[in-house]
C-alpha cells in the first residue's frame, strides 16, 4: 500500500544519503530511460528534500547531500 511504499522510500533514501550516494542513485534512475525508474527517482528526490527541510528547521543534519 501507499504507506508502506512511502516508508520504503524514506528508509532507502536515508541509507543512500548517509552513504553519500543519494545524488548518484537519483541520477542513475533518471538516466536509465525507464519511466518507472524516473518516477522512483522523483520519489527519492522528494524524500531527500523533505528530510533536508526538516533537518534545516530543527538545525540538525548535514549539507553533504540534498
Amino acid at each position: 500500500n501507499l504507506a508502506e511504499q512511502e516508508l520504503w522510500v524514506e528508509r532507502l533514501s536515508e541509507r543512500a544519503r548517509a552513504r553519500g550516494l543519494l545524488t548518484e542513485l537519483v541520477e542513475a534512475l533518471r538516466g536509465s530511460g525507464d519511466e518507472k525508474a524516473s518516477w522512483l527517482a522523483d520519489d527519492f528526490a522528494a524524500q531527500a528534500e523533505a528530510t533536508h527541510a526538516g533537518e534545516a528547521a530543527r538545525g540538525t543534519g548535514s549539507d553533504r547531500e540534498r
